[in-house]
């Protein structure tokens, strides 16, 4: 199972799905583009990873989050993710994340998930 920021950069995560991963995207910076499953197989969700799961998060308007100012995001733990999605008792083999500087805030969760 992967986990991460896409950002409309869909070749790695196509990629992993025609070899037969269970792929799961996030990213709820990219405006209206709602949960979806793309041809290849992969999962999209408009969440976000973060330090605690909310869904009215805002996020800081850099260089990273220029488009829709002012929108809300629904984030959720690393942990909440996985039982949001039933997969509790499955491994997550890779992590990939790009959380805009936010990493320090979300490793404690990201660490007691996976090791």
């Amino acid at each position: 199972m992967t986990f991460y920021r896409i950002n409309n950069q869909w070749s790695f995560d196509d990629a992993m799905a025609n070899l037969g991963c269970d792929v799961f995207a996030f990213d709820p910076s990219m405006g209206n583009t709602g949960e979806h499953v793309r041809p290849s197989g992969v999962h999209f969700y408009p969440i976000g990873l973060g330090s605690k799961s909310m869904d009215d998060f805002t996020p800081r308007i850099d260089n990273y989050v220029k488009k829709n100012s002012g929108q809300k995001w629904k984030i959720r733990t690393l942990g909440d993710l996985v039982k949001e999605l039933h997969h509790s008792e499955r491994p997550i083999d890779m992590l990939k994340i790009d959380v805009e500087s936010y990493e320090w805030e979300i490793i404690p969760n990201i660490y007691y998930k996976v090791v």
